[in-house]
């Protein structure tokens, strides 16, 4: 039999983060299942252990774990910071629905680059499957996946997940801002050289599925005030294109 190792003190090492509900200073709150489960089995941390507290609203809760065993856990908070949100423009990718595994890994890396809102996409192209699954369990993963990345990259505002809509819904209302339509036509210019000029309220991004745009989707976007951008020489997957425009813009407007 393998021998026992002793519990990790990990305070000293890195900050370790949970998700709660809210408080305030002097208050215990309790932890939910999935993060006592984490804390206990996986960080191996017991009761005493420093760690903080985040709701994803921009509030941090600097606590000890004044209760941590298998079963339960509780956050004594000592301390409530507001994080102020990210700088102009809110930066919104709208991908379009792909298989489930690849729309949760744009989920993910979305939050962890950084963007402000999702909008899901029903496009022409969207296969049945991913465009007819609308289920409460597929809403409820999605917002799992995001906190949990919420968590790792350490950012405090949430991730804002939109219902899904129709693509000729978002693209044929004006945007409200800048604006653009990934489409791999050699014609259009490159997104790098189109994310210039003043920086504007909002960025909206859209990306196609694996079968791109239909031509009606793209005189939609069009009429609307979309400007159609490419991403390179080369045919990207629906999930690569997206995460690779949303680190353009990023890297346009909020990295600097």
């Amino acid at each position: 039999m393998g021998r026992k190792t002793a519990p990790q003190d990990l305070t000293h090492s890195r900050t370790v983060r949970v998700f709660v509900e809210g408080g305030v200073a002097g208050q215990e709150v309790r932890l939910g299942v999935e993060e006592v489960r984490h804390l206990f089995r996986v960080l191996r941390l017991r009761a005493g252990a420093r760690v903080t507290g985040f709701d994803g609203e921009g509030r941090e809760y600097s606590g000890v774990l004044s209760v941590l065993d298998a079963h339960a856990g509780r956050l004594h908070i000592t301390q409530v910071v507001t994080v102020p949100p990210p700088e102009l423009p809110e930066i919104c990718l709208a991908p379009a629905l792909i298989r489930p595994d690849a729309f949760a890994w744009i989920i993910q890396k979305a939050t962890e680059l950084g963007a402000d809102r999702l909008l899901p996409l029903v496009a022409d192209h969207c296969s049945r499957t991913d465009a007819r699954d609308a289920s409460p369990c597929r809403r409820m993963r999605w917002e799992r996946i995001a906190r949990e990345s919420l968590k790792q990259c350490g950012r405090n505002h949430r991730l804002q997940i939109a219902e899904p809509v129709s693509s000729r819904e978002l693209l044929g209302n004006p945007p409200g801002g800048e604006a653009w339509l990934c489409h791999p036509a050699e014609a259009e210019p490159l997104l790098a050289d189109a994310a210039e000029g003043q920086r504007p309220m909002r960025v909206i991004v859209a990306v196609g599925p694996e079968g791109g745009w239909s031509e009606d989707e793209v005189s939609i976007a069009r009429s609307a005030g979309f400007r159609p951008v490419h991403l390179g020489q080369y045919v990207l997957r629906a999930e690569t294109g997206a995460l690779a425009a949303l680190s353009l813009v990023m890297s346009r407007w909020r990295w600097r």
